[in-house]
């Protein structure tokens, strides 16, 4: 349940609560407040809550793919802190921005250490980070999105990065329409990251660009995709080659 009051022409106040029953874990509590500002073209929220978040992995009481499975796995509880921007000077132009940290209790995480993947319970993962992001319409038929994470997620009692979490992630989508005729181009960039748990195996920087072009006609399209368009090389997990260039053709008819 959830409820928003209109304390001021430009501010809000809302509270909800959430409560979860899981059979193979219990009952998940889960309050939440929000503060809303909106002063012309700026807007301001900031909330906190909290969740509950049950494992969603397949091997969580088999050994399958994994060399020893966990049965013990807890439900993890997250407190989440959360303050956002926006602000909209002009329809051709949106910028928002946010802020925020995460406290999460038994997370349940991917862990790697030597041949051995699993999933466990940590006691205590920090995520805190900021996110900016950028709207741009010039025209009618263009328009481009521009995003950047700074992300940071530790374990709190190792102080070592949790896996495949990239600090820096900046991306890119710029669209294109034109009569009938459609351009997608869609990149993403991101530093690199710790492929175990130890933080001794890392995965370089990477780029990856997609490219997606169609047609309508009368209730056709007809598309053709390209995805990691430069073909560029990387390693996915301990010299594992991640995928190469990928060419995609389609045509959908709604009748």
């Amino acid at each position: 349940m959830a409820k928003e009051w209109d304390l001021t022409q430009w501010f809000s106040l809302g509270a909800g609560f959430r409560l979860s029953y899981y059979s193979a874990f219990g009952l998940g509590y889960n309050p939440e407040i929000t503060l809303n500002f909106s002063l012309g073209k700026w807007a301001l929220r900031a909330s906190i809550c909290q969740s509950h978040n049950t494992p969603s992995i397949h091997s969580r009481f088999y050994n399958s793919t994994y060399e020893k499975g966990n049965p013990d796995l807890k439900m993890e509880r997250v407190n989440n802190l959360v303050f956002g921007l926006t602000f909209n000077p002009l329809k051709e132009l949106s910028l928002s921005a946010s802020g925020f940290y995460s406290h999460i209790d038994d997370a349940v995480t991917q862990t790697r250490y030597g041949e051995i993947t699993t999933y466990e319970n940590l006691a205590t993962i920090s995520r805190k980070g900021a996110e900016i992001s950028l709207d741009i319409k010039p025209l009618s038929i263009f328009n481009v999105n521009l995003s950047y994470l700074y992300l940071m997620v530790k374990d709190e009692e190792t102080q070592l990065y949790v896996i495949q979490k990239p600090k820096h992630t900046f991306k890119y989508i710029l669209n294109l329409k034109w009569k009938s005729f459609g351009l997608m181009h869609r990149g993403e960039w991101s530093s690199f990251y710790f492929s175990d748990s130890a933080n001794t195996i890392k995965i370089p920087a990477r780029y990856i660009g997609d490219i997606r072009l169609t047609y309508h006609l009368k209730g056709c399209l007809a598309y053709i995709g390209i995805t990691n368009f430069l073909n560029k090389h990387y390693e996915m997990f301990r010299s594992l080659p991640g995928q190469e260039r990928i060419f995609r053709f389609g045509l959908q008819w709604n009748f």
